[in-house]
């Protein structure tokens, strides 16, 4: 796999999940019709809250991740002075880095999370085909990213679907929205 595909996986995926996973838990009481149906409104600020919570997220998780290999570059080259290349161009290009990254995973929360709200927003009194849709886009993400690390796509796909299926069972159940 060509680096530029390996250093988009995480976010990409990590996006996708995460966004389809919070539409799921906050939104799923909402989604499977007992209750008041889903608001284009409402589907939008819980894609945007995803998408920020997302990007913040990664972007911590990727500039410490970059910094310590910065850290670990200066004790490998026995630079006198801890964090030299932290404060140097190199740190600078981590924090970019980190940032585009970042914004990767937020636009793909986004997606992840907005898509199934907004057919349910759309579709009105059911959102169970939302529900639906929002599991198997989990399974084809399995799917994908089996294919991506040559692992087993029934596995990936499966256990997507189960998590995705869980994850709506919690969300009906803690009633969130």
């Amino acid at each position: 796999m060509k680096q530029r595909h390996r250093r988009l996986m995480l976010p990409v995926a990590l996006g996708l999940s995460d966004g389809i996973l919070n539409a799921l838990m906050l939104a799923a009481n909402r989604l499977q019709g007992d209750t008041e149906p889903m608001t284009l409104s409402l589907s939008m600020r819980i894609a945007v809250a995803t998408a920020v919570a997302s990007i913040f997220m990664l972007f911590v998780a990727e500039y410490a991740q970059l910094r310590q290999e910065l850290e670990h570059a200066d004790l490998q080259l026995n630079v006198l002075a801890r964090g030299r290349m932290a404060t140097s161009r190199q740190g600078r290009a981590v924090a970019r880095e980190a940032s585009v990254v970042a914004s990767i995973s937020g636009v793909c929360a986004f997606v992840g999370s907005g898509a199934p709200l907004l057919v349910a927003s759309v579709l009105g009194a059911s959102g169970l085909w939302s529900l639906a849709m929002a599991v198997i886009g989990l399974g084809l993400l399995g799917a994908l990213v089996a294919r991506a690390v040559h692992g087993s796509g029934l596995v990936w796909t499966g256990v997507m679907m189960l998590g995705g299926g869980a994850v709506s069972v919690l969300g009906i159940y803690l009633h969130i929205v």
